[in-house]
């Protein structure tokens, strides 16, 4: 098996509410290296964690800010939509890993998530394993009427087309052109790139047979970690309420 990095994205004000949990309970339970990608950050170097900076950040702002600006009413019902543009970041900082990686998997966990067992560095290595013939590895839903689940994914970072793929996404990203998609997030992008073969792509739900609003905790992963999806997930949040990690 390749070596396997993980990585997510913060910034302080989502560190204090979800992200610092995610890696405390990542430290305690996995001995593998944690990458928190972050615009506003204190950089440090401790055990299994390490923050980088966002590059061109300006860049990204400056879309977010005029995406915000442009979609905030439409999106104003969402208890989340202050930030219904992280996506942006999320492709930012996967290219920018792919950037640095010349070999291995790199593993992207959403940071409104949760380790909480020794087993997870095993059982994430196992479930992960298909990948390694493709470039990427995500949860599609391609039977429902969701969108993929761009929490929990896994880059094959020797993959030149992928780095091209994500370039080609941000680009796409930072000069409007997505306003054309059928939906504004990560996930259009990622499936158009699929859907048009620029990405190789192995499908967690086709592969495990997995239907779940939130396939994340339908599949194996369940028996290691939890993406703790909010109070716009239903019964997910009272799963977080329960555990004690939702304010």
């Amino acid at each position: 098996m390749k070596p396997i990095s993980f990585f997510s994205t913060s910034n302080k004000l989502y560190f204090q509410k979800n992200g610092k949990q995610f890696v405390e309970s990542f430290r305690k339970f996995s001995g593998c290296d944690l990458v928190v990608y972050s615009e506003d950050l204190d950089e440090l170097t401790s055990a299994n964690f390490h923050i980088k900076r966002i590059k061109h950040w300006d860049l990204i702002k400056k879309f977010q800010d005029e995406f915000r600006d442009k979609m905030s009413s439409r999106y104003a019902y969402l208890p989340y939509h202050s930030r219904m543009d992280i996506w942006a970041i999320k492709i930012a900082i996967q290219l920018q890993f792919l950037e640095t990686q010349n070999d291995g998997m790199g593993v992207y966990i959403d940071s409104d998530s949760v380790v909480y067992s020794e087993k997870f560095d095993e059982v994430i290595e196992k479930f992960i394993n298909p990948v390694k013939s493709y470039d990427l590895g995500i949860f599609r839903r391609v039977e429902t009427h969701l969108h993929p689940e761009s929490g929990f994914l896994v880059l094959n970072s020797s993959s030149e087309i992928l780095k091209s793929s994500y370039q080609n996404m941000l680009d796409r990203i930072l000069s409007h052109q997505f306003y054309d998609l059928p939906s504004l997030t990560d996930c259009s992008l990622l499936d158009d790139e699929i859907i048009s073969k620029s990405i190789n792509a192995i499908d967690f739900c086709d592969y495990y047979q997995l239907k779940s609003t939130n396939p994340v905790y339908e599949s194996n992963l369940r028996e290691v970690m939890l993406h703790l999806k909010g109070p716009r997930k239903g019964r997910y949040s009272s799963i977080k309420k329960i555990l004690g990690f939702y304010k």
